[in-house]
C-alpha cells in the first residue's frame, strides 16, 4: 500500500469535514436561541462534548490517519538506511500514542487521569482554575514539553534527510512550524477554558479555539510525515 499517497489524497477531505467540524462547533458554542432539532444536531458535531459523538469520532479518525502517517517513518522498508534505530522506534511509540489518543476522544481517560490526580494530590485545591476536570492539564502540559525536545530534533533530522527535494523539504519544515505552534496555543486555550469554567462561564469560545486548533496541529503532524516519506521514498 502506498501509504504518503494515499494519505495526500485524503488530506483536502480531511481539511473540508475539519473546516465543517469546527463552524459547527462555533455555531453550537454561540449563545443564541435555535430549533430544538438544530440543537441536537449541532451536540452530535460539537468537537467539544464529552462524551462520544460525531465530532469525537471525527477526531479520533484524525488521529488515526496521523498514526498511519508514522508507519512509513518508523516501518517503512526504507527507513533503516535514513534514519538510526532510536529515532525509528521514537516514530512508532508515535504511531501508537496516536492510537491511544483517537481512543481517548471517545472515552475520555483524561477524566479518569483528573479523578486519580484529584484523589492522590488534590490539585485544585492549590490551583483552583484546575477544577472542572482540568487536573490533568499540568501533566499533559510537561509531558508535551518533554516529548517536544526529542521529537523536534528527531524532526529536523528526519527532514534534512530529504535529498533534492527543496519543495518537500520546505514544506515538511513549515509544517512542523505550525504543528509546534497550534500545540502551544491548545494548551493555552485549555488552560483559558478552565480559567472561564472556574468563573462560572458556561459559554466560551476558548473550547471552540482549543479544538480547532487541536485539528490543526493534527493536519500539520500528518502533512509533515507525508512530505517526509514522499521525499525518502519510504
Amino acid at each position: 500500500m502506498n501509504i504518503p499517497g494515499f494519505l495526500r489524497a485524503s488530506t483536502p477531505i480531511l481539511l473540508i469535514l475539519a473546516l465543517f467540524f469546527s463552524a459547527a462547533t462555533l455555531v453550537a458554542h454561540i449563545p443564541v436561541p435555535m430549533p430544538s432539532w438544530l440543537a441536537a444536531v449541532l451536540d452530535q458535531l460539537d468537537l467539544n462534548r464529552w462524551g462520544c459523538n460525531l465530532g469525537a469520532l471525527f477526531q479520533g479518525s484524525l488521529f488515526l490517519f496521523c498514526s498511519l502517517s508514522f508507519v512509513p517513518l518508523g516501518w517503512g522498508p526504507a527507513a533503516k538506511n535514513q534514519t538510526g534505530r532510536a529515532a525509528r522506534w521514537l516514530w512508532r511509540l508515535a504511531a501508537i500514542g496516536c492510537c491511544f489518543l483517537a481512543l481517548e476522544e471517545i472515552f475520555l481517560f483524561h477524566k479518569a487521569l483528573s479523578r486519580i490526580i484529584e484523589d492522590t494530590i488534590g490539585l485544585s485545591k492549590m490551583i483552583p482554575m484546575l477544577g472542572h476536570g482540568h487536573a490533568w492539564l499540568p501533566v499533559f502540559a510537561v509531558a508535551a514539553l518533554a516529548g517536544l525536545i526529542l521529537f523536534v530534533l528527531s524532526y529536523w533530522k528526519q527532514i534534512g534527510a530529504i535529498e533534492n527535494t527543496v519543495r518537500l523539504r520546505s514544506q515538511a519544515r513549515t509544517l512542523l512550524i505550525v504543528a509546534l505552534a497550534a500545540l502551544g496555543v491548545d494548551i493555552l486555550c485549555e488552560a483559558g477554558e478552565a480559567f472561564m469554567k472556574h468563573l462560572g462561564s458556561s459559554h466560551t469560545l476558548f473550547g471552540w479555539l482549543e479544538e480547532t486548533v487541536e485539528m490543526v496541529c493534527v493536519l500539520s503532524f500528518l502533512g509533515c510525515n507525508t512530505c517526509i516519506a514522499e521525499g525518502q521514498r519510504l
